[in-house]
Order: C-alpha cells, then sequence, then structure tokens
C-alpha cells in the first residue's frame, strides 16, 4: 500500500466540509506527483502554494519558482481548472530574499500572461 493514499483518504473522508491549502513543490519533494495532489484536492483548494524543489537535496527543499522539478505552469493550469482562487508564489529558504520576490514576481507575470 502506497503511503500517499492515506491522504487521498482523508480528503475522501473531509468530502468538502473544508478547503485545502496544498503545496506542489512540497509535495514533489515528498515524491508526491503534484498534478496528482492537485487532482486529488480538486474544487476544494482555494489556495495553492505553487513552490519548487529539487527532491533528494536537503538545501533544495525549497527552490526559487522554475528553478526546481515542478512544471509549475502545468500546475497552476491545473489550479486554476479547479477553481483555485489564489497562487501564492513561495520559496521558504532564499540565500536573496529580494532576488527571489524580483524572481518569483516575474514567474508569476509570465504565469498569469499564459493562463
Amino acid at each position: 500500500m502506497r503511503s500517499t493514499r492515506h491522504f487521498e483518504w482523508f480528503v475522501e473522508f473531509v468530502n468538502g466540509r473544508f478547503g485545502f491549502e496544498p503545496d506542489v513543490g512540497l509535495a514533489a519533494h515528498a515524491g508526491y506527483d503534484p498534478l496528482d495532489l492537485l487532482a486529488v484536492v480538486s474544487e476544494d483548494a482555494p489556495v495553492v502554494h505553487l513552490t519548487d524543489t529539487v527532491p533528494g537535496d536537503d538545501d533544495g527543499l525549497h527552490a526559487d519558482v522554475g528553478e526546481g522539478v515542478v512544471d509549475v505552469e502545468t500546475c497552476a493550469k491545473a489550479a486554476v481548472r479547479n477553481g483555485a482562487e489564489w497562487l501564492v508564489c513561495e520559496n521558504g529558504r532564499a540565500d536573496d530574499g529580494l532576488a527571489s520576490l524580483t524572481h518569483g514576481s516575474e514567474a508569476f507575470a509570465d504565469l498569469r500572461d499564459g493562463i
């Protein structure tokens, strides 16, 4: 049995009684496919954290959007199709916070234009 199935059972049990706020980068870092995560929470995720990561590298747990393995554009499109109201750009660990914010702002502007 996959351990990720427990989360899927939990989502089924909740049955829409509250919303989820998934983080696609943390899901990827844990070995869970971000698109599978978005499909599981579906319309019950009004807020989606579009983060990036480098799995297998503890220093890469958080990476600037587009610098890791997450297909952020595909995740953003899936989140919007599911009805997400907010897409959050986040990097929990940056050496240069201002540069990370600038990069994230530019990446999200490109995403917005592509969605």
